[in-house]
């Protein structure tokens, strides 16, 4: 009797250990992939150099953060949501030379379509360059 107390106690010590350990990870964040397409969908845009890493899906499944280098060039990102035919600004949260962008994106399996404007000032040998180019964030699920 003594030995099947002991077994019962070891099984619900274990089970309460594999619970603990199981919870934080079903509420942790979920990376995923992506490519910085041009508007039309047809080649890699300029800017997928500069994205770093994957992107971060929060927990709640939609809200999603993605990070570019160089962020002194990179004024906003605007994301389209086509559901209400609408654009948004993503919010920016710079650090050191790098700028993330959190937006929501309700369907992984669609391209997210984004306005991104990048500033490049003038030096000796560079003209300069300002404008806003349509992409689009096609992500690998």
């Amino acid at each position: 009797m003594v030995q099947s107390m002991k077994k019962s106690a070891f099984l619900v010590l274990l089970l309460t250990l594999a619970l603990a350990l199981a919870v934080p990870a079903a509420f942790a964040s979920t990376n995923v992939d992506y490519v910085v397409r041009n508007a039309a969908d047809t080649a890699d845009s300029y800017a997928n150099a500069y994205k770093v890493g994957s992107a971060s899906v929060d927990t709640n499944g939609t809200t999603t953060t993605i990070t570019f280098s160089g962020a002194s060039y990179i004024q906003y990102l605007e994301v389209y949501d086509a559901a209400t035919n609408t654009w948004s600004y993503a919010t920016a949260t710079p650090s050191g030379s790098n700028v993330s962008f959190t937006f929501e994106v309700d369907d992984f399996s669609v391209n997210k379509i984004a306005k991104i404007h990048v500033i490049v000032p003038p030096s000796e040998t560079f003209p300069g360059y300002n404008t806003v180019h349509t992409i689009q964030f096609k992500w690998s699920v």
